[in-house]
């Protein structure tokens, strides 16, 4: 297969599109180029291009990444955006499984609207699903609040149709259930699972996605209510979420907006009254289908609750706990605890320019380490004299602790803190990138996650899928 027109007919390196495909959360980079994703036959031949040529690709969703994956710092950034349809709902006569077939670059709230209508549901709900594109969330086996219960992106890919780095469509079956055991990340190519598996959370290093099919679950999404449940300490909140994790009915999420992270949601326009003065609080997200189903679930929570109170000598009365439970309420929270990122974000790229900027952990901890590892972090974090903030999910032993650094000397501390705080989750059996992936930020976690056979044996699936180097170019691995 030869290119069929010239270079510059595809890729465009106009200064305001470059502008465009620069920088992601947390990350700044400059791409040489920008390609558009036009007919497939045309991608399968820019790549081609690029591989006989070495010429660099970055695969860019929605610029939602935390890790400065989608971000190219030279070379193409190839937009998925155009590649936005959904090509089928329905159910397979072999297995009776609802399934969705679709482009990457739909946009993963468009797709469970999609299926919702239809009578089935999606449940990976990462906090960016209104921006976030669908093939992103598989290239990073996106999670969410709701992973408590339903399990991660990986669990819901049935089949992937992908272009290799010379060009060729290859199509890539799911034989097995997936084990729980890779079901989490743990940073760099998963390589216990079946081919399929090598490309979900790859962060597109080994080959680019052309086409999903996606496992539904075989009914439409169910009713849920939130519950804010404030404390008095932080460590109360901690002991009160482990004790939780203990008890026979679980909840579909159990999330944290933990220190500083309660000022973010606070100042959120959105913010409910009853809210504005906590600053501990647990949330737990429930489902039901009927009116009765509703009371009886309340009734179960608000008797659980009363013994966890008690059971760490918190005197928080009950009726601070808040419900949200109609649409417009449960917007709101959600609105206040997407902020909670996308300020820090904002406000932390502005200390870019002398060195600073957000320094955020993506690691994870089997909960029956969480209490132990959390106030670990609690305590030195307070005595490293950075800004930080702690928030997300805690009933996975999957927190989110940011570091708002000022400058240099900062943002090397709060670097090392993380480092140490690594080696201890990979000490207690978890993993240093539980959804975000390394990018290009956190690429030197790899060796902390992993030893050197293991990290030999990435090296060599890379050289499989991409024998040139030219996809996710500084994505994992180090030069």
């Amino acid at each position: 297969m030869k290119i069929k027109v010239d270079i510059t007919d595809y890729f465009y390196s106009d200064k305001e599109i470059i502008e465009q495909y620069s920088k992601d959360s947390v990350y700044e980079g400059h791409p040489d180029f920008v390609y558009r994703a036009g007919d497939w036959e045309t991608v399968q031949e820019v790549l081609q291009y690029c591989s006989e040529n070495k010429l660099p690709v970055t695969f860019c969703g929605s610029q939602t990444s935390m890790t400065g994956a989608s971000v190219a710092d030279e070379g193409l950034a190839l937009s998925m955006s155009l590649k936005n349809k959904i090509l089928d709902i329905g159910v397979d006569k072999k297995t009776n499984e609802p399934y969705v077939i679709t482009e990457p670059g739909v946009i993963l709230a468009d797709l469970k609207k999609a299926v919702k209508a239809e009578g089935f549901y999606y449940p990976p709900d990462p906090t960016s699903f209104n921006e976030v594109q669908v093939g992103s969330t598989i290239a990073t086996n996106a999670t969410g609040e709701c992973s408590f219960k339903y399990g991660s992106s990986r669990k819901y890919v049935d089949s992937l149709e992908v272009i290799c780095a010379d060009g060729h469509i290859k199509t890539l079956a799911r034989q097995k259930k997936v084990p729980l055991m890779i079901q989490k990340n743990r940073g760099g190519y998963c390589l216990d699972g079946e081919e399929i598996d090598e490309i979900i959370a790859s962060e597109g290093t080994l080959a680019l996605i052309k086409q999903l099919k996606l496992r539904l679950i075989n009914h439409e999404e169910p009713n849920v209510f939130l519950l804010m449940i404030p404390f008095s300490s932080f460590e109360k909140c901690i002991q009160a979420a482990s004790l939780l994790l203990k008890k026979e009915k679980q909840p579909v999420a159990l999330e944290l907006v933990g220190p500083g992270a309660s000022d973010y949601f606070q100042k959120c326009s959105a913010c409910p009254e009853e809210l504005k003065k906590e600053k501990n609080f647990l949330y737990i997200k429930d489902e039901y289908h009927s009116e009765m189903d509703f009371r009886n679930s309340i009734d179960a929570w608000f008797n659980l609750l009363t013994q966890v109170y008690r059971q760490v000598n918190d005197p928080a009365p009950l009726e601070r706990v808040f419900m949200a439970r109609t649409d417009q309420q449960l917007k709101d929270i959600h609105e206040c605890r997407h902020y909670i990122p996308l300020m820090v974000n904002e406000e932390c790229f502005k200390f870019h320019a002398d060195g600073g900027g957000k320094v955020g952990t993506d690691w994870w901890v089997p909960t029956r380490h969480m209490y132990d590892m959390m106030m670990n972090v609690y305590k030195k974090a307070k005595e490293i004299n950075v800004p930080f903030l702690v928030f997300a999910h805690i009933g996975a032993g999957h927190p989110h602790w940011n570091f708002l650094a000022k400058n240099k000397e900062q943002w090397q501390i709060a670097k090392n803190f993380i480092k140490l705080q690594c080696k201890q989750a990979v000490h207690y059996g978890g993993g240093v990138a539980g959804e975000h992936g390394l990018g290009k930020i956190k690429k030197d976690l790899l060796e902390i996650q992993h030893q050197p056979p293991v990290i030999r044996k990435m090296l060599a699936l890379k050289n499989k899928w991409d024998p040139n180097w030219i996809f996710g170019k500084g994505n994992i691995f180090s030069a």
